[in-house]
This record gives structure tokens, C-alpha cells and sequence, in this order.
């Protein structure tokens, strides 16, 4: 494992330039286009179980980002017991299934959250490098589209690919082209994937061709902490065998979120 500082890392993919590359990005990079943290999405389902266990409060838990707001919203949480530690991995999983148990409710309140998501300079830079074919492929855990989105307006022709189109993985781009993966499904579809059981029945084409994608060219992680295990597992699948492929994963600060360390140490 080697620690680079940005202008390390934007010297050493500079010298590879000639070498297409692939992004995979997770919900940490749409939040500046206008879409919630994945610790903003729980706070949002516990306040929902609440409020609609506790009518007339409304007004008391208008404002999430206070932290006596959370406090107490925890505190009723923690008081019933059975819920899953704060801040623990299993918290997405658990309370978007618990706030919505019905798939298609889901799907609806994801596509109310992307509605309003606008591509930010991060999703147009992306696809300025596809114009210079530096980038032949991003894959994601987002619903919400907006690489696609973004890459309309540019001179690159989007290849959608997600679990109702998984055969699309069997022509690899060209130049011009940019293959964008959702690897939880899409909001737009009946299929989408929230909880713990839907997320480790990870489609095998779509993980088979990460995997073949890793294990031969760079790839460059944004925005993600790792928290979907099947996700992570097919991360560890790719880097446990033979090839090319490099792996760069950005991240803020000096720490490093355990499942990750264990990888990139792997």
C-alpha cells in the first residue's frame, strides 16, 4: 500500500494517461448535486418511523442536522431496544426496510430524493476525461443516475447498464463511448436494491464483469466507505488474483475505515 497526496496521485495517473481508466463511485460524490449523505438518508427513515409513531411532533424534529434533535430521536430508539447500534453498517439496510417493507415504496422514495439532483462540476469532469478517453467505464452504487444524466451533454454516448441490462457488459467501450453501471439498480426500474438480503443477491454478470474490469485495468474509488458487503467482497474477489489492475481509492483526512484498510492491505 502507498499513501499519495492529490498531487502525487495526479502526477501518477498523468504518466498513465494512455491507459483507459474506470471510476467507482458511491454516494458520498452526489452530494454536492443536491442529493442526501447515506447518514442523512437514516436519520430521515428513524424520523419518519417516529413521527409516524408519534403524530403532532413535527414540529419539535423539523431540523435533523441539530444534534438534541438526533439525540432524542436515538434515545426512543435505543428506549424499544431491537434496532441496530447507531452508526453501525447495518443501519442503511435496516431502517430503509423498516420505514418502507414494500419494494415499490421504496423505489418511489428514492425517485422523489433524485428529482431534483442537478450534475455537479464532479459528474461534468468525469465526462470531460471520457472525452479524452482517459475514462472507459464508472460504476456505481447510486440510484440516481446522473452520470448518464451528465454525459448527454457532452461528446460521449452513454452505455447504460443495470440489472433488467446486464448484457450490455459483454462489448467493452470505445473510444467515445462511456459504459455507466449501477450496481444496485436504478430508481427508474422495479428491481431496485435497498436491503441487506436484495444487496448480498448481487446479480453474478455484473459482479463477474467488475471483476474482469479490476483485475485488468486502473480503477479509481471516490466518494465510497465500503459499506455494502457484497460489494466489498467482489472488491476482494478481483484483488486476490493475477493482473493488472491498480486501485486508487480517494478518501478525506488520515483515517482509513477498517473494511478498506484490510483490503488495500490485502
Amino acid at each position: 500500500m502507498v499513501i499519495l497526496e492529490l498531487d502525487a496521485f495526479i502526477r501518477t495517473v498523468g504518466v498513465n494517461q494512455k491507459t483507459p481508466h474506470n471510476f467507482f463511485l458511491g454516494a458520498g460524490v452526489s452530494v454536492t448535486s443536491g442529493l442526501p449523505a447515506v447518514g442523512t438518508l437514516v436519520w430521515e427513515w428513524k424520523r419518519r418511523i417516529f413521527l409516524s409513531n408519534n403524530p403532532g411532533l413535527e414540529d419539535q424534529f423539523s431540523e435533523l442536522s441539530l444534534p438534541k434533535v438526533r439525540e432524542r430521536l436515538q434515545k426512543w430508539f435505543d428506549d424499544r431496544g431491537g434496532y441496530p447500534a447507531i452508526d453501525s453498517p447495518e443501519e442503511y439496510s435496516y431502517y430503509i426496510e423498516k420505514c418502507y417493507p414494500i419494494k415499490e415504496s421504496r423505489r418511489i422514495f428514492f425517485e422523489e430524493t433524485v428529482r431534483s439532483a442537478s450534475p455537479f462540476i464532479g459528474y461534468k469532469l468525469l465526462c470531460l476525461l471520457a472525452e479524452a478517453d482517459f475514462l472507459r467505464s464508472a460504476w456505481t452504487t447510486n440510484f440516481d443516475g446522473l452520470v448518464a444524466k451528465t454525459a448527454a451533454g457532452f461528446r460521449v454516448t452513454s452505455l447504460e447498464v443495470g440489472i433488467d441490462s446486464q448484457n450490455r457488459l459483454g462489448s467493452a467501450p470505445q473510444k467515445g463511448q462511456l459504459l455507466s453501471v449501477s450496481m444496485h439498480g436504478d430508481y427508474r426500474y422495479d428491481l431496485l436494491k435497498n436491503t441487506e438480503q436484495e444487496l448480498q443477491e448481487q446479480e453474478k454478470s455484473i459482479r463477474s464483469g467488475l471483476i474482469s474490469y479490476m483485475r485488468s485495468q486502473p480503477f479509481v474509488v471516490c466518494g465510497y466507505s465500503g459499506r455494502d458487503k457484497s460489494v466489498m467482497d467482489t472488491f476482494q474477489e478481483a484483488y486476490s488474483q493475477q493482473g493488472a489492475g491498480a486501485l486508487y481509492w480517494c478518501g478525506y483526512g488520515d483515517e482509513i475505515p477498517p473494511n478498506v484498510l484490510e483490503l488495500i492491505e490485502y
